[in-house]
């Protein structure tokens, strides 16, 4: 029951990349400038919210926060059967992002006693990828043969899912005792991450990728329809970044039996560099298709995804403590937040008074600028980083 509720979660999650990327561009007919703003509605429920939601996944039962949280979730999705325009379009969004945002802290709460971290996050780092390859390509075989309501209805029915399992779902959270004397360890979140070279780094890297990726990730689609893909692409591209991401589940694991922790990142930000790079200097004079360089591309964001995400995870589970890792889960997706909220609309309005590859060439720009500096750091200071024998041993 675990596990099928978070697969309802990130199989609704992609069914919103599709729905929202199709309704956007060809039921409403929005340029790039209003999806720069709808993108900032995904992430500004995690600013306004996070200190509620952040405390809520600390002190209450965690059944109790997704119940909500889906409930959100599916009354966004009733709303979204009656849209009429961009700015109706963007409240469903922000509202449904509220919902998800409470998914996403609880995540961390729904460890069990007997599973180590790693062993958790690599599980969930398959439903999230699988869910990336199945659910868009299902999306697009119902939209083409169906229409746009098929896929709202199905998002409707997800979400039902999803409220049923969390009424039924009985989360073995640890016991109150385990969790007073986890708390009795350290003197709070933010203390603990302060003193924690690895923590912070891992926190810096995440920040600095999310600058990227937010600059031109909404983007994406209509950087394939200008080069003439078809909207079926809206559906594959998504697929092809979960394939990538699950390679990176794999890898991800395989890396920290063998190098340390800010080693395994610095190779995700290359992997990123490598894809910003494909994705903004790509032409039609390439000896290979821009579509095609496209598609690798999308193949090395999503190995570069999970990398990041899966070591990230790990990380902060193993070292917050466990009474205090819903706020700190909270907090730190909103710093990630507060950085990015306007890189959206920002990067809409670059490719709206320039061209649709410009943000991607500042975003390549960017993660080469951030992987130099801290490819310097970890070969000239390597006293301000973590030992070489300070490895994610859960693996």
């Amino acid at each position: 029951m675990r596990y099928l509720n978070l697969a309802i979660n990130e199989l609704d999650l992609y069914l919103d990349y599709t729905v929202f990327s199709i309704m956007a561009i060809y039921v409403l007919s929005s340029n790039s400038l209003e999806i720069g703003i709808m993108g900032t509605c995904f992430t500004a429920p995690q600013i306004i919210f996070s200190k509620t939601i952040g405390k809520a996944a600390d002190k209450k039962a965690t059944h109790n926060i997704r119940i909500i949280s889906f409930s959100f979730m599916l009354i966004a999705m009733l709303l979204s059967l009656y849209i009429a325009n961009i700015f109706f379009l963007c409240s469903i969004v922000f509202l449904k992002n509220i919902g998800r945002f409470g998914n996403s802290v609880t995540v961390s709460k729904m460890l069990l006693p007997t599973e180590t971290s790693a062993q958790f996050y690599e599980k969930y780092g398959y439903i999230v990828n699988s869910s990336r390859i199945c659910m868009p390509i299902l999306c697009v075989l119902l939209y083409n043969n169906i229409g746009l309501s098929s896929l709202l209805y199905l998002s409707i029915f997800l979400n039902l899912i999803g409220l049923y399992t969390s009424i039924r779902m009985n989360v073995v959270e640890k016991s109150v005792q385990l969790a007073k004397a986890d708390c009795a360890k350290s003197n709070g979140a933010d203390t603990k991450i302060s003193n924690d070279r690895l923590l912070l780094f891992a926190i810096t890297c995440l920040i600095l990728s999310s600058l990227s990726l937010y600059l031109s990730n909404d983007l994406i689609s209509f950087l394939f329809m200008s080069f003439g893909a078809s909207e079926t692409s809206i559906g594959v591209l998504i697929s092809v970044l979960g394939l990538g991401g699950i390679m990176g589940v794999r890898i991800a694991k395989f890396l920290f039996h063998s190098l340390s922790p800010e080693k395994v990142m610095l190779l995700a930000l290359l992997m990123n560099s490598i894809s910003f790079f494909l994705f903004g200097y790509a032409t039609q004079s390439w000896p290979i298709s821009p579509l095609l360089a496209f598609y690798v591309a999308m193949g090395f964001t999503g190995l570069a995804s999970s990398i990041l995400s899966l070591s990230f995870k790990t990380i902060l589970q193993d070292r917050i403590p466990f009474a205090r890792i819903g706020r700190a889960t909270a907090k730190i997706q909103t710093i990630a937040a507060i950085v990015a909220t306007t890189l959206p609309f920002l990067g809409g309005a670059l490719a709206k008074f320039t061209n649709i590859q410009m943000p991607f060439k500042v975003s390549f720009l960017f993660f080469a600028s951030v992987l130099c500096c801290t490819t310097f750091i970890i070969n000239f200071y390597k006293n301000l980083l973590i030992n070489k024998n300070q490895v994610i041993n859960n693996y």
